[in-house]
């Protein structure tokens, strides 16, 4: 229809108008902030899940005991910058304590991630976040091992591990144990050969005995006896 117009403009002599400039619509979704990745260094699906966190809902008038870290994130902690700083209680570091009545995380007091039994109200979002403790500055992480928060230089190189080093560890020794004795041959019993039992032959044993001393004959009271 439209070539068909056009068309019959063009045979008339009138000029065809030009169409409209294309309006592209830019993409306004929130894009995830980046890592302090160097160049060449592969990022791990860990630091991929740090960097898709979602931000807490928060007020001035209401500051919550956790933030989480702002991006760009370092791939471990190096330095404790909080070493006489003891790691509070974890009731003293949850966020929204009642939200877990309502199935919502402690942590951002959302339902939008799947929470763990064993993360005490922790959803997967919030567990491998990277969260800076009020008004200490102390780092901390979630520990699967521990299901509980330890400081983040408890990690060591492995910043983003599901696990801190000491949980780690532990696991690897038990690993290595398990190991071991499956590897470990056990005792086989020393077979015996067997063989037939011929039947028994009699043998004859002359039986010996002692010969008995010769006994003398009782007297006779009716003999005589002279002298």
């Amino acid at each position: 229809h439209h070539l068909s117009n056009a068309m019959d403009l063009m045979a008339s002599g009138q000029s065809v108008p030009e169409p409209p400039p294309m309006v592209v619509k830019e993409n306004y979704k929130r894009n995830p902030p980046s890592l302090a990745v160097s160049s060449g260094q592969r990022v791990t699906k860990a630091e991929r899940e740090v960097s898709k966190q979602k931000p807490i809902k928060t007020n001035k008038a209401a500051p919550v005991p956790c933030m989480k870290m702002t991006p760009p994130l370092p791939p471990r902690c190096e330095i404790d910058n909080a070493p006489n700083v003891e790691l509070p209680a974890f009731c003293q570091l949850v966020n929204f304590p009642t939200a877990r009545y309502y199935g919502n995380c402690v942590m951002c007091d959302e339902s939008e991630f799947a929470i763990p039994k064993q993360n005490k109200g922790v959803c997967n979002n919030c567990d491998v976040a990277i969260w800076v403790v009020n008004p200490s500055g102390m780092n901390i992480k979630w520990c699967k091992g521990c299901k509980n928060f330890r400081k983040w230089i408890d990690f060591g190189v492995k910043g983003y591990s599901s696990k801190c080093e000491r949980c780690r560890m532990q696991q690897a020794t038990r690993y290595a144990n398990q190991k071991n004795k499956e590897g470990t041959p056990h005792a086989t019993p020393i077979s015996v050969p067997h063989h037939s039992a011929h039947p028994a032959v009699p043998i004859n044993v002359p039986i010996i005995t002692a010969a008995a001393d010769p006994v003398p004959p009782a007297p006779n009271a009716n003999s005589e006896h002279t002298i």
